[in-house]
């Protein structure tokens, strides 16, 4: 039932605004999508070993948000290509320091270390080590997280998609100003990588405009390995 030209929704006795009753669809969704990422870990985790997967996608697209989405539901351990970019020319660097330096020790039995970026001063910040327990799920979240030379390590990986009106202003709402000014400056560099990676063909999972703003969110879509996407 609909009130006040529209704007108010009846729902279990709850009065919701639209917007409100679409920010739950896009809830619903994420919780959707954060099974299926959790459901694909499962069914690829190796007998007693770490189970890694890459969640991607351009800048805005919602892949932070399933990543902690997927973490609240399995305690997964979450690496954020952000912490390592070295600035916003550092797509490559940042590509190659997640192989030699995370996955391949973890893959050893290693202890991962996370060489970090200051974005404030633009220089580098300090070196963690990254502390997963044996057997943990381990979510590497960002553009880059699935390039080519990862996939050895990868056991899942998971592509996130949304219009790029709808990423920039997502993004640029998160980070403001800093990013408005240097979107077209990463977005050749994503370019790039997608040119160079593919990392959205052959994927296990991808999911369409997780990120859309809760009043235009529509549901969320699936595809499996090999099925063809636009």
């Amino acid at each position: 039932m609909s009130s006040v030209a529209g704007t108010t929704l009846t729902r279990g006795g709850r009065g919701l605004t639209v917007a409100q009753a679409a920010a739950e669809v896009v809830a619903a969704a994420e919780v959707v999508a954060a099974g299926e990422v959790v459901g694909a870990a499962a069914r690829a985790r190796p007998p007693g070993g770490h189970v890694v997967v890459s969640i991607d996608g351009r800048a805005g697209a919602g892949k932070t948000t399933l990543a902690h989405a997927v973490a609240e539901s399995s305690s997964a351990t979450i690496i954020a290509m952000d912490d390592i970019y070295p600035g916003w020319d550092g797509l490559r660097e940042a590509c190659d320091h997640l192989v030699a330096d995370i996955l391949e020790p973890l893959a050893r039995g290693g202890v991962p270390t996370l060489h970090t970026w200051d974005w404030v001063r633009n220089e580098p910040g300090p070196r963690r080590p990254i502390r997963v327990e044996p057997g943990a799920l381990v979510v590497v979240e960002g553009v880059g997280a699935s390039c080519r030379a990862a996939r050895r390590q990868l056991d899942v990986r998971v592509w996130v998609e949304a219009p790029t009106t709808i990423r920039r202003q997502r993004a640029v709402a998160r980070d403001g100003a800093l990013f408005a000014a240097q979107w077209d400056r990463w977005a050749a560099h994503e370019q790039a990588y997608l040119d160079s990676d593919q990392p959205h063909v052959g994927v296990d999972l991808w999911f369409d405009e997780l990120a859309q703003p809760a009043e235009t969110a529509r549901p969320v879509q699936l595809s499996r390995r090999g099925e063809p996407r636009p």
